[in-house]
Formats: C-alpha cells, sequence, structure tokens
C-alpha cells in the first residue's frame, strides 16, 4: 500500500473486486466489536449493505497526530466510489517537484478529471500541528521575555549587595583576601540564589507541564533532555547576570571602602 498501513491479518483488497462487498478494519475497531479480536471472517452491516471483513490492519492517526486510536474501515474505490478522493503518491525524489509530473500522468488518463489542492505530506501534517505550533511559539516568546526579566532582577539584587557591602569587601581584601576570592564569593551567592529559584521552576514545572501534554507529539511532557537543557541555559544566564557585579566587586579600593563608613 502506497501509505505502508501494515496488514496485521487477512488479506489486502484484490484489484477485481467491484461489489464483493467487503471491507478491512483497524485493530481497535476489531477489539472493539469483536470478543478477543477475532473479527477476521465475519460481517458487519454499512447503512444497507453486508461486508465481511478479509483484513485487519494497523491502528494509523487520521485525522490528528495527537489523536488516540479510533474505529476505523477501508473500503476498495470501485466498490465505494466518491468524486472527493484523495490521491496519495509516494515518490523517490523531492515530493515538491513531482507535482507536476503526477498531475501530467492523471491529465494523459482523463483530461476532464481535475486536480486541486496538491501538497506534501509534510505540508497536511504541518496544518494538523498548527495549534499545537501556535501554542509553542507564545509560549517561548513569554518564556524568553520570562528569561530576560529573570537575568534583570538577578542582576540588579547582586549589584545592590555588592553596594551593601562595599565595606566588608574592602576589609577582606586588605587582610589578604585574592580578588579571585571576592569574585568567587559574589558568583557563589548568585549561584545559590539561581539553583534555589530553580529547583523550585522546575518542580512546578514537572507539574504544570502535565496539562500541556495534548500539545505535544512524539516528546514526553517530563522529557529529561528538555529539561536538562533549560536548566542549563538557566545557570547559564544566573551566571552572567552575577558574573559583573562580581567583577566590579574585585575592584574595591580597600582604603576608600573603609572610609566611606
Amino acid at each position: 500500500m502506497t501509505t505502508r498501513v501494515a496488514l496485521l491479518h487477512g488479506r489486502d483488497f484484490d484489484e477485481h473486486e467491484r461489489a464483493a462487498g467487503v471491507v478491512i478494519i483497524n485493530e481497535t475497531m476489531a477489539r472493539r466489536y469483536w470478543a478477543g479480536g477475532v473479527a477476521l471472517g465475519r460481517r458487519l452491516k454499512l447503512d444497507k449493505d453486508w461486508l465481511q471483513i478479509v483484513g485487519i490492519a494497523r491502528d494509523v492517526k487520521n485525522r490528528s497526530l495527537s489523536e488516540a486510536a479510533q474505529p476505523f474501515l477501508y473500503l476498495p474505490l470501485l466498490q465505494d466510489y466518491r468524486s472527493n478522493m484523495i490521491l496519495v503518491a509516494r515518490t523517490a525524489a523531492e515530493p515538491g517537484t513531482m507535482f507536476h509530473g503526477v498531475q501530467a500522468e492523471i491529465a494523459a488518463l482523463d483530461p476532464e478529471t481535475p486536480v486541486f489542492d496538491a501538497k506534501t505530506l509534510e505540508d497536511r501534517i504541518g496544518v494538523s500541528l498548527f495549534l499545537q505550533r501556535m501554542a509553542a511559539t507564545l509560549l517561548s516568546i513569554f518564556g524568553l521575555l520570562a528569561l530576560s526579566l529573570s537575568a534583570v532582577g538577578l542582576y540588579g539584587v547582586m549589584a545592590y549587595a555588592v553596594s551593601q557591602r562595599t565595606r566588608e569587601l574592602g576589609i577582606h581584601i586588605s587582610v589578604g583576601a585574592q580578588r579571585s576570592d571576592v569574585l568567587r564569593l559574589i558568583l557563589g551567592q548568585g549561584l545559590i540564589l539561581s539553583a534555589i529559584g530553580m529547583t523550585g521552576g522546575l518542580v512546578t514545572a514537572l507539574i504544570v507541564t502535565r496539562f500541556a501534554a495534548h500539545l505535544l507529539y512524539r516528546i514526553s511532557a517530563a522529557d529529561p533532555v528538555t529539561f536538562t537543557s533549560i536548566a542549563a541555559l538557566l545557570l547559564g544566564v544566573a551566571l552572567a547576570a552575577s558574573y559583573f557585579p562580581a567583577r566590579r566587586a574585585t575592584r574595591i579600593d580597600p582604603m576608600t571602602a573603609v572610609r566611606s563608613e
């Protein structure tokens, strides 16, 4: 099959079956309506026609990538023709370059058959993920804004702390403390504050992300790689925000600091 939907049991449609009354169902439908999922060879009624189940296919996504498995059935084209059919073509080359070739082949078979709204599978998936992508974009913007505000806030706190401890730092330097010692002292305090905030933020994120799980596809709401990357990014921002006040602290003149009090 072009879409490569796996056939678990039974057989595929015979190209000569026109009005034989056959159907292929998916595994969810087999489990839901037949005890033990033994549906192969059984019959079901669709509208006024009785159809024999000749195959059971693996579950696939039909309308959305985030949807749960739903009962689904397949009918042969010659048995259930509809004018709004969708032609699916698998290509070895870049799909976007094959539109004209496929349209030419259809026109050669029947010049009056219209072909419209031609898109690649990637484009189709993009449409189905529009809401998720919009939500991710907005959350990313708000996240960057929050990150900027936290960096500015941490810088302000550390700068204020350094100004309040000018005399203390001057005394440390006057009794032999190295500039590197002062730098480590201020950076350590900034990182401790950041670690406390990060711990609370990560715990809150683990709780809140459960409510956004339906917006995610092929990724867990508690993905360890994502949480580790974000923690490393926050740590880097905190280090940068603490560095400049710490660097200014290393330039304090001990005599000036003591006399200012």
